[in-house]
C-alpha cells in the first residue's frame, strides 16, 4: 500500500514537472516572438517623446536667448562690400551648446513613465490584423542622454550665391525601459540655427555643363546674360 502511494505520487510530480516544461516552453516562445515587436513599439514612442521634448526646449531657448545670425558668425567685406570671410565666433557658439546641452537633459530627465498602447492584432505578426483588437497598456521608462554639436555648412544658392548655416546637431542614446525588457536606440537630429545668403558678383556669362564624360564636348551650352 505504501509503495502503491509513493508511485503515485512520483507519477503526480512527473506529470506536474511536465506541464510545467510546457508552460515554461509555451511562455519562452511567445516571448520570443512577441519581444521584437514591443521592443519595436517602445523605440517608436520613445523617439517621438523625444522629438517633441527636444523640439519645445530648443524653441523655448531660442526665443529666450534671442538668437540670431550674427550671433554665431562675423562676415567681413572688403571695400566695396564684397563678402571676403565669415568667420564663427568660438566664445557664443561653445556657451549656445553648453546652454542648449544642459537645457535638453534637463528636459529629458523630467519625462516620467509613458504608456504605450500596443493592438493585440499588430503582435501577431500579420499585416491583415495591423491595429486591429484591444489594446495592451504597457509603461515605458524612458532614460536618455544628449549630446550636442554646431556646425557651419556652406552650399549653394544659385549663380554666385552660397547659403550659410549654422546648424545644431542634436545625438540622443534613448532606453527603454518595460517590465522584462530594456530596448536602446539613437536619435540624432538637425536644426537650422540661422542662416544668410552671400551674393557675389554675377558674372556676364556661364557654362552648364551636363552629361557624362564621353560627351561632354557636345553638352557645354554658353548662356550670355
Amino acid at each position: 500500500m505504501r509503495h502503491r502511494r509513493k508511485r503515485h505520487r512520483r507519477e503526480w510530480l512527473l506529470r506536474v514537472g511536465v506541464l510545467l516544461l510546457v508552460l515554461f516552453g509555451a511562455v519562452a516562445a511567445i516571448d520570443h516572438q512577441l519581444r521584437p515587436m514591443v521592443q519595436s513599439f517602445a523605440t517608436y514612442q520613445i523617439k517621438s517623446f523625444a522629438t517633441e521634448v527636444i523640439d519645445a526646449a530648443i524653441l523655448d531657448y531660442l526665443g529666450k536667448e534671442g538668437v540670431e545670425y550674427g550671433t554665431f558668425s562675423t562676415v567681413t567685406r572688403d571695400a566695396n562690400a564684397q563678402v571676403t570671410g565669415i568667420s564663427l565666433n568660438t566664445v557664443n557658439v561653445n556657451l549656445f551648446k553648453a546652454g542648449i546641452t544642459d537645457r535638453i537633459n534637463s528636459e529629458m530627465s523630467q519625462i516620467g513613465l509613458q504608456t504605450i498602447k500596443i493592438p493585440v492584432g499588430s503582435l501577431l505578426g500579420t499585416q491583415i490584423l495591423q491595429g486591429v483588437g484591444p489594446d495592451i497598456t504597457l509603461r515605458v521608462q524612458p532614460s536618455s542622454y544628449a549630446t550636442c554639436s554646431v556646425d557651419s555648412q556652406f552650399d549653394s544658392a544659385g549663380i554666385n550665391q552660397t547659403r550659410h548655416r549654422v546648424v545644431l546637431k542634436v545625438s540622443v542614446m534613448l532606453s527603454a525601459i518595460i517590465p522584462g525588457y530594456v530596448t536602446q536606440t539613437e536619435l540624432n537630429v538637425g536644426y537650422t540655427l540661422a542662416e544668410t545668403i552671400i551674393v557675389g558678383a554675377t558674372p556676364d556669362q556661364f557654362t552648364h555643363v551636363t552629361g557624362d564624360d564621353s560627351s561632354l564636348i557636345g553638352k557645354i551650352n554658353d548662356y550670355t546674360k
